[in-house]
């Protein structure tokens, strides 16, 4: 199954500087495979296969954990942001 997920929100759940290009790559690598990256307007898109026993990566914010988790793998800074499964304890 495919999903097609926005560059820009993508980058709403993930903090890195690595280019739409690098996250293809290396997220491919070792997760998800990133299929291709096309231009739709201004926007870049991701086409991202998910396989059937990942469901967590049918989301754009399972997409962004698995990137968090494997571009500084490959000496790339990522970390994972606006987390709405995060337990604000006050």
């Amino acid at each position: 199954m495919n999903i097609l997920i926005p560059d820009s929100w993508l980058r709403d759940f993930l903090e890195t500087d690595a280019t739409p290009e690098e996250i293809k790559k290396y997220v491919s690598l070792c997760g998800p495979s990133i299929e291709r990256v096309q231009k739709r307007g201004k926007e870049t898109v991701y086409d991202i296969e998910v396989t059937s026993n990942r469901p967590d990566s049918l989301s754009v914010f399972g997409i962004a954990r698995e990137t968090a988790a494997i571009l500084p793998q490959f000496g790339i800074k990522a970390q994972l942001k606006n987390n709405p499964y995060a337990i604000n304890v006050k």
